[in-house]
């Protein structure tokens, strides 16, 4: 069995729709409260050397050449789901990595940004209520609710 070849990521413009971000997110509202309150009770926060992980984004549209590359990424917010452009003044520094997963079968990165922009598109909604629920469900709790 051969292993595909992996690209490595070293410019936003090497992002393609599927590759992962972790970063965190900062100020007291909403990177403390509820984001990293949130993950650390899920148990989904983690911390590797200086960098701390709380919140994930994916990317949704690779860069088209040319002098203003719109990278495009889906993330979760306090407010909701919600689709960005990238810039590397605020997503290529020393706190945001990216990593690109090999696929399981041809096309399930491409099939992973549709996913996303369908959370922006239905406006899939964000609370710390939702943190709640997610630890019930994580705890064995599969009430009707929670399902939906």
């Amino acid at each position: 069995m051969t292993v595909p070849e992996v690209a490595t990521i070293n410019s936003l413009a090497d992002l393609r729709p599927g590759d992962i971000m972790f970063s965190t997110i900062g100020g007291f509202i909403p990177g403390v409260f509820p984001v990293k309150a949130g993950q650390r009770m899920l148990g989904e926060s983690m911390r590797i050397g200086r960098r701390s992980f709380d919140h994930v984004g994916i990317v949704v549209q690779a860069g088209v050449p040319g002098p203003y590359p719109r990278i495009r990424l889906v993330q979760a917010m306090p407010g909701g789901a919600e689709e960005i452009t990238l810039t590397a003044a605020t997503h290529w520094t020393d706190t945001v990595s990216y990593v690109r997963l090999p696929e399981d079968y041809p096309g399930q990165a491409a099939d992973a940004a549709a996913i996303a922009r369908l959370f922006v598109s239905e406006g899939v909604r964000y609370s710390f209520l939702s943190y709640g629920a997610l630890a019930l469900w994580k705890w064995g709790f599969k009430a009707e609710r929670l399902a939906r």
